[in-house]
């Protein structure tokens, strides 16, 4: 199971089918990551819930469908394999280099502002929308090199 290692990761589906056996470790692994990354309760007062969550899901949305259109759209095969076990590692590697560092900085716009200060929850709110935004556009990406046939 890669962890880290994008390209290994990369490699390993553009040669062949990765047995479901396999597959099923990514989904479970991915599921639970992205579960207790969303359990810190980091958003703003609750009037921006709402908003938020809009925002987030249509964004999660629109990125989906496009990481599907890379993947060829209808004509595209092995979408959920390449989706779940490109997303398991890259999100490895965004939990490590932008979600930790960008709830550093959370905290210290907190501990300045407070955590109810509009200012400080639109500045982390956007941080956050362009790291998400960030994470589907390289995995939009790495979706389009490894639907390509193996040389």
């Amino acid at each position: 199971m890669y962890v880290w290692n994008l390209s290994g990761m990369r490699e390993t589906l553009r040669a062949s089918p990765l047995p479901q056996n396999e597959q099923i470790k990514y989904l479970l692994a991915g599921t639970l990551f992205s579960w207790a990354n969303g359990q810190s309760p980091f958003w703003g007062p609750p009037r921006w819930n709402l908003l938020i969550g809009a925002v987030q899901l249509l964004v999660v949305g629109a990125a989906i469908y496009y990481v599907y259109l890379c993947n060829g759209g209808r004509s595209g095969e092995r979408f959920l394999e390449r989706y779940i076990c490109l997303a398991w590692v890259l999100l490895v590697r965004f939990f490590v280099l932008v979600t930790v560092p960008l709830l550093a900085f959370r905290d210290f716009l907190y501990s300045r502002y407070g955590s109810g200060n509009v200012m400080a929850n639109v500045v982390y709110t956007s941080l956050f929308i362009v790291a998400l935004l960030s994470f589907y556009w390289i995995l939009a990406r790495q979706m389009r090199v490894v639907s390509r046939p193996a040389t």
